[in-house]
């Protein structure tokens, strides 16, 4: 009787263990993030334009609120992260279908004073509608583009 008892004992923290959840792999994902060019003149240019392109194949979810960003590249790093727009509507997310493409709204470069340098647009998407698994931020941002004089 003892031994069916320690039996019983240790099938129940083996069938715990594996009722446990175990990490899940994420989604794969391809994801193309571009500006409308790689250089900005602020002699001849106003603003720049920005998009991610979800090739699948997977769907990904923005945040209804602020899902893109502009950083600057200075002192050997990505700082000073900043959305220029924020979208309101019914919900947590809205989703990025496959074959869907996601654009920014136009970023008047009087948002970053006008000021030289380079930059890059940071898209904010994740695997589940509820952000919690954002997907890898090398996979969601752009080429760095710069702005001159």
């Amino acid at each position: 009787m003892l031994r069916i008892g320690r039996d019983l004992v240790v099938l129940g923290i083996a069938g715990s263990l594996a009722c446990h959840d175990a990490p899940t792999a994420l989604p794969s994902v391809q994801l193309i993030v571009r500006s409308d060019k790689l250089q900005y003149s602020l002699a001849s240019d106003v603003e720049a334009r920005t998009e991610l392109v979800n090739l699948g194949p997977a769907v990904v979810y923005a945040p209804m609120n602020e899902y893109v960003y502009v950083e600057r590249h200075e002192g050997g790093r990505w700082q000073d992260r900043h959305p220029w727009f924020a979208v309101d509507g019914v919900g947590v997310s809205f989703p990025v279908d496959v074959g869907d493409t996601l654009s920014g709204f136009s970023m008047n470069f009087a948002y970053v004073d006008r000021r030289p340098g380079v930059y890059r647009f940071v898209f904010e998407v994740a695997f589940d509608s509820l952000g919690r698994r954002l997907v890898p931020e090398e996979l969601r941002v752009s080429p760095p583009f710069e702005l001159t004089p």
